[in-house]
């Protein structure tokens, strides 16, 4: 059977091939209508305040400062994954406001040992300080249900970001780095 090719045929098809190559591959891009990759929500409403003993050392003091939180548990194959990610950014932006604290989660099926959350962190070189969170008072209060999370607050204790699953370094360069030039 002989194919008939007319302009009006031709521009049909380009225009079809062209809406089939974007939704073929629509999903591939990683970004979402706000310029953030899928893992991130902007997230709102005041942070609860962290308090209580630091299970590698001492808490410093949060007040004003922007904080990167990140909910883990040494049994969580992405959580060990993502703890190199965390030292940098703990060591990179302390000089800029920046303070990276680890919150042990124990929820749902995870193990409640300290004394493994305290070897892990001391195996992995782990300096920025991690509290427990024994009755889940911390992620309710961050809306963690699951881990690896991550929040991202704002100088003014206010959630800003939420990362579900492994945190990667530019991604967490590109939430803080908003969140720094937004309190400039």
């Amino acid at each position: 059977m002989p194919t008939v090719s007319t302009p009006n045929a031709r521009s049909r098809f380009a225009v079809g091939a062209a809406l089939a190559l974007v939704v073929a591959f629509a999903p591939a891009c990683s970004g979402t209508a706000n310029g953030l990759p899928r893992t991130v929500s902007e997230a709102s409403g005041r942070a609860p305040s962290v308090a209580g003993p630091a299970i590698n050392g001492d808490l410093p003091n949060l007040g004003g400062k922007v904080l990167v939180v990140n909910f883990w548990n040494p049994y969580c194959p992405p959580c060990r994954v993502e703890e190199p990610v965390l030292e940098r950014a703990h060591r990179g932006l302390a000089g800029r406001g920046v303070v990276v604290l680890g919150i042990h989660y124990t929820g749902g099926q995870w193990p409640t040992s300290v004394g493994d959350a305290r070897s892990f962190l001391r195996a992995a070189g782990a300096t920025y300080p991690v509290v427990g969170d024994p009755e889940g008072r911390l992620a309710s209060g961050f809306g963690i249900r699951a881990i690896p999370s991550t929040v991202i607050v704002d100088a003014h204790g206010e959630m800003r970001f939420r990362v579900l699953g492994r945190l990667r370094t530019e991604v967490l360069d590109d939430l803080v780095g908003r969140v720094l030039s937004a309190r400039s």
